[in-house]
């Protein structure tokens, strides 16, 4: 007479071991793209708000707030040959934080060397543009992970301009909208 065994064959557990595996790593990747997704929606509501409070800030003073040539931590070449800040410096966020154009100075998410917000105030006359006259800003925004916002687009102040803030799906270029 037989005995009769109860238990699992390796084959049947090498199966659901493989087919748990499976299943981890697609929950691992879905996790990894929302998470980008809402660090991409935290840069794009923290850019809309400065970009409202700059818009008031200009409206009240018929300026926009200084820039700085400060630096992330060690990521000196980032600013080099522009004066730029950097939305860890606070330079530029400390006048509309301090005049309540804006609630706090936002950092992009993970703010590093790599993502980080820039704000750029250039004289209206800069980069070969002579009858540009009125005052204008560039934000650029580093480490976007997906599709970058509509608003988001290659920016040359002016026809003939020595410079062009280059859009693409890691860097987001805003700027002040009537530069006429």
């Amino acid at each position: 007479m037989r005995k009769s065994k109860s238990g699992f064959t390796l084959v049947e557990l090498l199966i659901v071991v493989v087919i748990i595996v499976i299943l981890a790593a697609i929950t691992i990747v879905v996790y990894r793209g929302a998470q980008g997704r809402a660090r991409d929606a935290q840069r794009v509501t923290d850019i809309t708000n400065i970009m409202k409070a700059l818009s008031t800030y200009y409206g009240d003073n018929s300026v926009y707030p200084p820039t700085s040539a400060t630096p992330i931590g060690s990521c000196t070449g980032l600013g080099t040959g522009y004066s730029y800040s950097f939305a860890t410096d606070l330079t530029w966020l400390k006048p509309l934080v301090d005049g309540n154009y804006i609630d706090r100075a936002p950092t992009a998410p993970n703010s590093s060397c790599t993502s980080w917000y820039r704000y750029l105030n250039p004289p209206a006359n800069s980069y070969n543009c002579p009858t540009m006259t009125k005052p204008y800003y560039v934000i650029t925004v580093s480490g976007g992970e997906g599709n970058p916002p509509a608003n988001s687009r290659t920016f040359t102040p002016c026809a003939g301009s020595t410079v062009t803030w280059t859009a693409s799906s890691s860097i987001w270029v805003f700027n002040s909208d009537d530069l006429t």
